[in-house]
């Protein structure tokens, strides 16, 4: 996105005929849907784990792995969720009478794509739900039974707005290709070039919540 918005200008998009927009859609679209919703999944299991089943045999190989592992599986699992789309076909930009560029993605692979994505939203939204409310029924019971730690009150506190957030940021990621499938099925354009300007928000929330909740809750939550 910076190399066509700051360093080499529109022109050299559309001088790459096919090759710079397809691979801006599939890697900043595509890719980065997959990595944000499976991140976000991972992270939840962890402390679900860390938290629920610390003595099990997950627990124990989460303690175990290595940083290296992580990021071999957080690069790829994405990257094999999505690999279908790469036979699709190819997209182009286009400018506009206004002269503006435009990105153009044949209908069938909107209407492919944007079912994918809200699949996949969803699951991410259902794991992290349920491995939420786990989680603080797990430390409502043990601050039951342990009136003397303090700090379980306000791990539940930052855990619950941990969840809470990446919820609403996978709701937000759900309800965006809702609207682009059910546009593409009645093949309204407009609309979808509407909601595709605005494709970055539902985009960003996912970007920006998901590092924030890990760094405030992964200190306390490892203790």
């Amino acid at each position: 996105m910076a190399l066509k918005d700051l360093i080499c200008g529109e022109d050299f998009a559309l001088s790459t005929e096919y090759i710079y927009p397809t691979f801006e859609y599939y890697g900043t679209n595509c890719y980065l849907l997959h990595a944000q919703v499976f991140g976000v999944a991972m992270v939840v299991i962890n402390r679900f784990v860390i938290i629920c089943t610390p003595l099990s045999k997950l627990a124990i190989w989460y303690q175990q792995v290595g940083t290296p592992t992580i990021w071999i599986v957080n690069i790829t699992v994405p990257f094999i969720m999505m690999a279908r789309m790469l036979f699709q076909g190819s997209v182009f930009y286009y400018r506009e009478e206004n002269g503006q560029i435009r990105q153009y993605i044949p209908m069938k692979i909107i209407k492919s794509n944007s079912f994918h994505g809200m699949i996949v939203s969803i699951i991410g939204s259902l794991v992290g739900a349920v491995c939420y409310v786990l989680i603080i029924r797990r430390l409502f019971t043990i601050k039951k039974n342990f009136k003397k730690v303090q700090s379980i009150k306000r791990l539940e506190m930052k855990l619950t707005m941990v969840g809470f957030s990446l919820f609403i940021a996978l709701c937000l990621s759900t309800l965006f290709y809702i609207f682009i499938h059910v546009n593409a099925a009645h093949y309204n354009h407009g609309a979808i070039i509407a909601l595709s300007d605005h494709y970055i928000f539902a985009l960003m929330a996912l970007t920006f919540v998901n590092p924030w909740m890990i760094v405030i809750t992964h200190k306390s939550t490892r203790r």
